[in-house]
């Protein structure tokens, strides 16, 4: 027959023993000692100076004094002396100091690790760690606090994904790649990016609308472009310059334009001529410059004899103020500025 019980040692009472109570009262001891186990800490390597009887602790690496040797195993103060169990694997204690479940396993201590947990839930093999309840509370244990989500390559995810009835409508993180993405869907299953941040710091919008308090924010790629205006407000570009009518435009998105075109005068000519056609809302502000020839030959052609709107297109007319002049044609600059809108 052994002596001892098979999982605990527990010292077993032989055929005719004598003094059979000892045998018994030491399996009690190590049963106390066992069962529903809590230890004062797990982190001492010396006895405590003063320990009160029914004191348990598990000793902390390398130990010394009277716990030299007896790294990692249970040790109880009966009173007058220490009494050591090595543990098993499997073995938990609840430590005091921690507040915490303690377990043996792999040679040492450590908290139990649970294949799955579901609190106010039942989990699964894709979401072991289920949570259902109103908030969820992450906070500092004396400083900094940081969540982590790691993903095992680049072109794999490492993100936050926000739902609505189950469908998804919003996600925030690593995916497919390195940069920070945030996307957005309207059915859960096409999403768009509304915002990519890579790992040189460059940020870019991908969709290209970006609104500060609900109007257009401006930038390298729709400063240029076609102006427009709704009910009083731009709703294009901030300027448009185009070639048109042998000129250039040039529109505001405060309603602003300017045409600018060099017209060919006829020096020799005593009829009043017409130059150019651009769409005003209003009758223009017109100027006119000589290019060429020499100014003296201002004194033919120098008067803008009128400016007006026919059918929305601006038209201008230059006048004659002396006789006629052999020569080349003048060239002359019109800039005429008014409004498009």
């Amino acid at each position: 027959m052994a002596d001892t019980s098979l999982l605990l040692s527990l010292p077993l009472i032989q055929p005719a023993q004598a003094q059979k109570h000892v045998t018994h009262n030491d399996a009690l001891r190590l049963l106390d000692m066992l069962v529903q186990t809590t230890v004062n800490s797990r982190n001492l390597s010396v006895p405590p100076d003063r320990p009160e009887p029914g004191d348990r602790f598990i000793i902390g690496p390398h130990p010394t004094g009277d716990w030299a040797g007896q790294e990692a195993a249970f040790a109880l103060w009966d009173g007058t002396a220490w009494q050591f169990l090595p543990p098993q694997p499997g073995w938990k204690a609840f430590v005091r100091d921690e507040g915490q479940t303690t377990v043996f396993a792999d040679g040492g201590w450590r908290a139990p690790q649970a294949a799955m947990l579901g609190i106010n839930g039942t989990p699964d093999m894709l979401n072991r760690l289920l949570v259902q309840s109103g908030a969820s509370l992450f906070s500092h244990e004396g400083t900094d606090h940081r969540m982590k989500i790691n993903k095992a390559a680049t072109a794999d995810t490492a993100s936050l994904l926000f739902q609505s009835n189950w469908s998804g409508r919003a996600e925030m993180g690593l995916m497919g790649n390195d940069s920070f993405e945030i996307k957005l869907s309207g059915d859960g299953g096409s999403f768009l990016t509304a915002l990519k941040a890579d790992g040189a710091g460059n940020v870019d919008m991908p969709q290209g609308n970006m609104r500060i308090g609900g109007k257009t924010a401006f930038h390298g790629g729709n400063i240029l472009g076609t102006v427009g205006m709704s009910n009083g407000q731009p709703s294009g570009a901030i300027i448009e310059s185009r070639a048109t009518n042998g000129g250039q435009l040039t529109r505001l998105a405060d309603g602003t334009q300017t045409f600018t075109r060099i017209c060919d005068v006829d020096l020799a000519s005593t009829a009043t001529q017409t130059f150019g056609a651009v769409t005003f809302v209003s009758v223009p502000s017109v100027t006119a410059s000589h290019v060429s020839p020499a100014a003296s030959s201002l004194l033919a052609f120098g008067n803008i004899a009128a400016v007006g709107l026919a059918n929305g297109a601006f038209f201008l007319r230059l006048a004659r103020s002396g006789a006629a002049v052999s020569g080349p044609e003048r060239q002359v600059v019109l800039t005429a500025t008014g409004r498009w809108a």
